[in-house]
């Protein structure tokens, strides 16, 4: 069970950082208007947070994923 759940977390990381580098592809390369620019840098913030909670749980529970 604890493995199941090592290899979930471990697969959510790996989206939450492939979405976090498109976001930050786009935010940096796209022309965008200064309020849809601040709305990714929200979205970028928040998948930030939802990484940092990933890490923190790997970490609780014995692995720590960081790459």
């Amino acid at each position: 069970m604890m493995e199941e759940v090592m290899e979930m977390l471990e697969a959510l990381e790996d989206l939450i950082l492939r979405a976090r580098a498109r976001l930050t592809n786009v935010v940096m390369n796209e022309e965008l208007t200064p309020s849809t620019r601040q709305e990714l840098f929200i979205a970028l913030g928040r998948i930030n947070l939802a990484y940092n909670l990933v890490l923190n749980i790997m970490s609780k529970l014995g692995k720590r994923g960081v790459r």
